[in-house]
């Protein structure tokens, strides 16, 4: 009997690739609310069968601007406007992590108050960036992927019940990725699965 409770659920299925085709075959039967990805392009094609909620993973996002500033000598790293990034970034998953346990209805009310005004901080600076940075720059890079990612990243915030990012997701898969060089006996895609 459907209670209207919402559940997560983290699934892992190999493919022998990335194509629409095998997407949307495994998706066929999906009467899920949100389906939360990294950018790749394939998931943000109009042909994919996924339900109108595509969201997409604040981490991803980080870990650019992250690597910028990791790229930078250390007496420059806090100067730097991808510091201000992530600064703001860590003060989302502050607000994340306070309402951890809180319910679906709390987190959305909470978000709209506290996470909303730096998202829009972070937003106005970088509309003042974009123009003015080259695109191939470590910064270019986190710049325009946050740009073309915006409007997935953001989404949390419309959604109580959705996550910031896809971390339980990538945590749950790690395993299999760190485990590789142990199954190298998987030469098919059999053998994979």
């Amino acid at each position: 009997e459907d209670d209207g409770t919402l559940y997560t659920v983290v699934l892992f299925k190999h493919e022998s690739s990335r194509a629409l085709e095998r997407l949307n075959h495994f998706l066929k039967d999906w009467d899920g609310v949100a389906i939360q990805t990294d950018g790749l392009p394939l998931y943000r094609n109009p042909k994919v069968n996924a339900p109108s909620i595509k969201q997409g993973c604040m981490a991803h996002a980080r870990r650019r601007f992250h690597k910028c500033v990791r790229g930078l000598p250390k007496a420059l790293r806090q100067t730097h406007v991808a510091y201000e990034f992530l600064q703001d970034f860590k003060a989302l998953y502050c607000i994340e992590r306070e309402m951890k346990s809180a319910g679906a209805e709390d987190r959305y009310r909470y978000r709209r108050r506290e996470s909303l005004p730096i998202l829009n901080k972070i937003r106005s600076r970088l509309d003042k960036l974009l123009p003015i940075t080259r695109p191939s720059s470590d910064l270019g890079d986190a710049l325009y992927y946050l740009d073309s990612e915006w409007n997935y990243i953001t989404r949390y915030c419309d959604f109580g019940e959705l996550e910031i990012d896809n971390n339980q997701i990538e945590n749950c898969v790690r395993p299999f990725a760190l485990g590789r060089r142990n199954w190298m006996h998987a030469k098919s895609a059999r053998g994979a699965a």
